[in-house]
């Protein structure tokens, strides 16, 4: 009895070891990416960066920065609120050497996540602009709506605040009715990368409202199109919500859109799709004249 007995427990705790990593076992890991060790990526960062030391006029060390220099230093063009996203570059958002980006990150591009950073910018940088960007492909999104369980607990609670902007309530309803099948799973993200974004700009404008109705500050919420999911070029920033105005007519004819060119309101003025042009019919041919006889 005693061998069976020891048998039996010996069975016992093979399967109680493996069993707490089944499920993890069936996560697919990410792999590292091949050729970069960690000092190569340090030796990149450092010789961009001597690179631009070397670009730029520097006055020597310990020389006082003049008053003009040191407001203009203070006071970004805008804050930028994003996702993590290493795709999302503030290059392709704005440029110049007195073009300023603030720029606060975090999953999903929450402004609850961020409150002191973006307060930061809006009460004590003074930004003139909050822009708040969604991204298609959004890693965030993706796992949000296809279960991030298994993830870290310091993880899964910066997603757990996805759940009020992307809940039933607040996602657009769906097209499709009664017979007509429902929108696809690449659509379904969109809307919901688009439903976050006006409910982050909801909030800032709520947060901000005093600064909103003195006309100091006006929040911005757009999309950066990594994927060309809405067929107006990948990468294209379209803007799709101002101060909680999202109606496509209503946001061309704000004030703010007055001094755009037509072709830019056009390419990057709401969260429509490009439709397909209308063919144009072969001109007629010219009627036959009657010979007079």
């Amino acid at each position: 009895m005693s061998r069976k007995f020891s048998f039996s427990l010996f069975l016992i705790l093979i399967l109680l070891a493996t069993s707490g990593t089944t499920r993890a076992e069936m996560q697919p890991a990410r792999k590292l990416r091949a050729g970069l060790p960690p000092y190569e990526v340090l030796a990149a960062v450092l010789t961009t960066n001597q690179t631009a030391v070397a670009s730029q006029s520097v006055p020597p060390a310990g020389d006082a920065v003049s008053p003009a220099a040191a407001d203009s230093l203070a006071t970004p063009y805008l804050t930028w609120l994003a996702d993590p996203d290493a795709r999302l570059r503030e290059e392709t958002i704005l440029t110049g050497a007195d073009r300023q980006i603030y720029a606060v990150r975090n999953l999903g591009n929450q402004l609850e996540l961020s409150q002191g950073a973006v307060d930061f910018g809006v009460r004590y940088l003074h930004t003139p602009v909050l822009l708040i960007t969604g991204n298609t492909d959004s890693l965030a999104i993706h796992l949000f709506r296809m279960g991030y369980e298994e993830l870290d607990p310091a993880v899964r609670k910066d997603l757990d605040h996805l759940h009020l902007p992307l809940s039933s309530g607040a996602m657009p309803a769906a097209k499709g009715k009664n017979d007509q099948p429902p929108p696809d799973p690449a659509e379904e993200e969109r809307r919901a990368i688009e439903a976050n974004v006006d409910y982050q700009v909801q909030q800032a404008v709520a947060r901000y409202q005093d600064r909103v109705k003195s006309g100091r500050l006006v929040v911005v919420g757009g999309i950066v199109d990594i994927t060309n999911a809405y067929g107006r070029g990948a990468g294209r920033l379209l803007i799709i919500n101002v101060n909680n105005v999202t109606d496509l007519e209503k946001l061309r004819r704000l004030r703010l859109m007055t001094r755009l060119s037509q072709a830019t309101v056009a390419a990057a003025i709401g969260r429509q799709r490009p439709m397909a042009p209308i063919p144009t019919p072969p001109p007629k041919p010219p009627p036959k004249r009657k010979r007079k006889r």
